[in-house]
């Protein structure tokens, strides 16, 4: 391509909605598809987002993933599903699937995942999760709410935060959001844990 990179990636978070026209665009392009738990997304996003409640939130996930879930069949060869948990907790196969995916011939092993890092274009420095955990929590949070490394907070790919959303969701939030996403999540294969 015009960039001489062979792999060139761009995260949008409501980019599934425009799929099908970027797959159409894009004949050699490949989707890969990050979808999370509803209920640590909406944990994660009641922090950062006005909403008025858990089926609120329900609501918002299955417009993102509906669409996708409906189409996804009809460009299966060219799209992965993984989940944000998997991405975090199994961490290599995720990663390894990811890469063979896109055809990388990449081998991720826990020497390099212990030493990622992802740095940023301000001069080189390294930058750690932007975790909506911790906004609004009376920490100094960085630029566009990344936390320049060794401030506290969470490393890429940290499953401290993963699982949040089981202390800090009431068991009736936990449960209108398993119970209004689960034809979506069916759809998409997606299972709670």
């Amino acid at each position: 391509g015009a960039t001489g990179a062979s792999v060139v990636g761009t995260k949008h978070t409501h980019m599934s909605h425009y799929r099908t026209e970027v797959l159409n665009a894009f004949p050699e392009a490949k989707w890969i598809e990050i979808v999370r738990d509803p209920r640590g997304w909406y944990c994660s996003a009641k922090v950062s987002h006005p909403m008025r409640g858990a089926l609120h939130a329900a609501w918002l996930w299955n417009k993102g993933y509906r669409t996708f879930a409906r189409e996804h069949v009809s460009g299966a060869a060219r799209t992965l599903l993984i989940t944000f948990e998997d991405l975090i907790m199994r961490r290599s196969e995720a990663l390894n699937e990811l890469a063979r995916f896109i055809g990388l011939e990449f081998r991720a092993s826990e020497e390099w995942l212990r030493n990622l890092g992802l740095v940023g274009n301000d001069g080189g420095v390294a930058w750690r999760s932007n975790s909506s955990y911790e906004k609004n929590s009376g920490q100094a949070v960085g630029v566009g709410g990344m936390m320049p490394a060794g401030a506290k907070g969470y490393d890429l790919l940290d499953p401290v935060p993963v699982f949040r959303w089981q202390k800090r969701l009431s068991p009736i939030e936990k449960f209108l959001v398993a119970a209004a996403t689960y034809p979506t999540r069916r759809r998409l294969g997606v299972h709670l844990g």
